[in-house]
């Protein structure tokens, strides 16, 4: 017998037939055998932007076994047996086989999260025909979500798996369902185990996806573009307080760098004094946070660090890692502080109500509040992708790295832009766009990235970490600080090749058809 080749097809009971009823049922029209019942227990995992999901694939755990499925097929990519009671948050936790190699290219540096649980119990009916044979195998259950018994709900359906060969059995049995007032359950587990604990799949990412309308005034789409930010500023605060993983403070960052750059792009949104009043308070967000991202960046890269050394150097570094580590402890503290503090709440509850009060209520309009947004897109993003031009066709070998970090955040600028606009124009178009400014943006970001670490490595080198105890570590330092520079001077001479393929003519005309 052959199973498991189609999907297997669901169905909810109604409320007027439970588990025992409807085998009843079954048993008065049909022969059956019934198999030993069967239960158990699934959680499923993700991390809290959905990568999992968004790649089609879903995780759950039955006992100490992780499966990684595809959701649409119900077919199994990998699995992995981990006996242990710490649940595993990266993707390096695992054990080393398929299923970590395909969460590693799935999750990156973020944490799986649980997501929901539920437990299944279920009575398997073979559907015999005259001969006695299988023609169909029945999973008639209940699911259970939740695990404290004051919120667990339950669900109970029934489910068919075919078997080869017996499609008229299925198709009679499928009318027979819908006979006694059974539903198709389009759903499965997963989604029903999701939606008993009220979470939406995709409802957070920090791509920015806003939809405007061209006719709308500047000040209408400003609005929902900030408030688009806000909501990722608030939805990374939890996870950065219980120190999850470093996503959620650089989603935060990126929030209130965006919403800093659309502070100063839009000019005369909003009246001077309101666009100058929030543009200090982001600021001083900002710098909140610098120190802790250093470090987080730091530890991240550890093991690049010690792979560009010698065998012999490489775990000389051990103790400037100590180091980073006790201090970003302290950081990490000092930030869920000043989260916590009257100020950062003022700042925040006081831009939340600039965004959600009616129109009438706010403060008089600026030069450009009531143009069409559409109009202010184009002359925004024309006149900085000019900016970006000239400041790039300056540069030369000899230029001094200033001019080089100056041109990063114009392209910077650039792109946020674009990002912020990229519902008013062709979505190809576009991304085209985006996809080629970015290629240069991580040329300039990686240069300046290098620079910033050598800078941070020579710190180190000037601490009381130099001394005799720690003279390997001196050497380590200076190794890769040499290792660092070489690098930095690659992608210097690799800034002409780059500017090069972004301004090229066909970039340019399509910048001219949206924007000129």
């Amino acid at each position: 017998m052959e199973v498991g080749l189609r999907k297997f097809e669901s169905f909810v009971l109604p409320d007027s037939i439970d588990s025992p009823g409807i085998r009843h049922e079954i048993s008065k029209v049909y022969s059956t055998v019934e198999e030993f019942p069967r239960n158990k227990e699934q959680s499923f995992f993700d991390t809290f932007d959905w990568r999992i999901y968004n790649k089609g694939l879903t995780l759950l755990k039955e006992s100490a076994v992780y499966h990684l499925r595809l959701l649409r097929q119900d077919r199994e990519v990998a699995t992995s047996s981990l006996k242990t009671r710490v649940q595993p948050k990266f993707w390096w936790e695992f054990p080393d086989g398929s299923l970590k190699e395909e969460l590693k290219s799935c999750l990156g540096v973020r944490a799986l999260l649980p997501l929901a649980s539920s437990q299944i119990r279920s009575q398997v009916l073979c559907i015999l025909n005259q001969d006695k044979k299988t023609v169909l195998r029945v999973y008639v259950g209940e699911i259970f979500i939740g695990k404290g018994r004051s919120d667990q709900r339950r669900t109970s359906n029934i489910t068919m798996q075919p078997v080869r060969g017996y499609e008229k059995e299925l198709q009679e049995f499928r009318q027979f369902l819908h006979t006694l007032g059974l539903k198709s359950e389009k759903r499965d587990t997963f989604a029903i185990a999701l939606a008993a604990h009220d979470k939406q799949p995709g409802d957070y990412s920090s791509k920015l996806n806003i939809s405007l309308s061209p006719e709308w005034s500047c000040r209408v789409a400003a609005r929902k573009i900030f408030s688009c930010l806000h909501n990722v500023m608030k939805q990374n605060e939890a996870g950065i307080k219980a120190d999850i993983d470093t996503e959620f403070l650089h989603d935060f960052r990126v929030a209130i760098r965006r919403t800093r750059s659309a502070l100063t792009q839009l000019k005369s949104v909003f009246p001077g004094e309101i666009t100058d009043r929030y543009k200090q308070d982001f600021a001083s967000l900002g710098k909140l946070t610098n120190r802790l991202r250093d470090l987080d960046v730091y530890l991240l890269k550890r093991d690049e660090y010690q792979a560009m050394l010698p065998q012999y150097l490489s775990s000389d570094l051990a103790p400037m890692f100590e180091t980073l580590r006790r201090e970003r402890k302290r950081e990490h503290q000092k930030l869920v502080r000043a989260l916590g503090t009257a100020p950062y709440e003022k700042i925040i509850a006081s831009w939340q109500e600039f965004l959600t009060q009616p129109e009438a209520a706010q403060s008089g309009p600026a030069k450009n509040s009531n143009k069409p947004v559409f109009e202010l897109a184009q002359k925004f993003i024309w006149r900085k992708y000019n900016r970006v031009m000239t400041l790039g066709e300056t540069i030369t070998d000899d230029s001094p790295d200033p001019e080089l970090h100056s041109l990063r955040i114009e392209c910077k600028k650039l792109r946020y832009l674009l990002e912020f606009f990229a519902s008013l124009f062709p979505a190809n178009e576009v991304a085209s766009l985006i996809k080629q400014l970015k290629k240069m943006q991580d040329n300039l970001g990686a240069y300046n990235d290098l620079y910033v670490e050598q800078e941070s490595l020579k710190e180190f080198l000037s601490s009381d970490i130099r001394s005799e105890k720690h003279q390997n570590t001196t050497a380590a330092i200076g190794g890769l600080i040499a290792v660092l520079y070489q690098r930095q001077l690659r992608l210097r001479q690799a800034f002409a090749q780059s500017f090069s393929q972004f301004r090229a003519p066909k970039n340019a005309v399509l910048f001219n058809k949206l924007f000129g």
